[in-house]
């Protein structure tokens, strides 16, 4: 599913605009970067917890030689029970 199909799902959901879920997402997704960035997590209970993970500098191959890959940050997304439970 991509970002197009998702608003449009929402929308059925809402009973809204697909112009007003998109507006919604943008936000979120905003929000949510903001926060991350900041060097905070998001935690939306039921459903999942945003987070920033560290990754130490380290050494990988790329095309059979050695290269240095050095330490970044990523995003990780712990779900929630409601969320485990609803897939499972």
């Amino acid at each position: 599913m991509n970002k197009t199909e998702l608003v449009k799902r929402m929308a059925n959901i809402a009973n809204t605009t697909q112009k007003e879920c998109a507006e919604f997402w943008e936000t979120f997704q905003e929000a949510v970067t903001d926060v991350l960035a900041s060097g905070d997590s998001v935690d939306i209970m039921g459903f999942g917890s945003f987070f920033l993970k560290k990754r130490e500098a380290r050494t990988g191959l790329a095309f059979g030689k050695e290269i240095d890959m050095p330490a970044s940050k990523t995003v990780g997304f712990k779900p929630g029970k409601t969320l485990k439970d609803a897939v499972n």
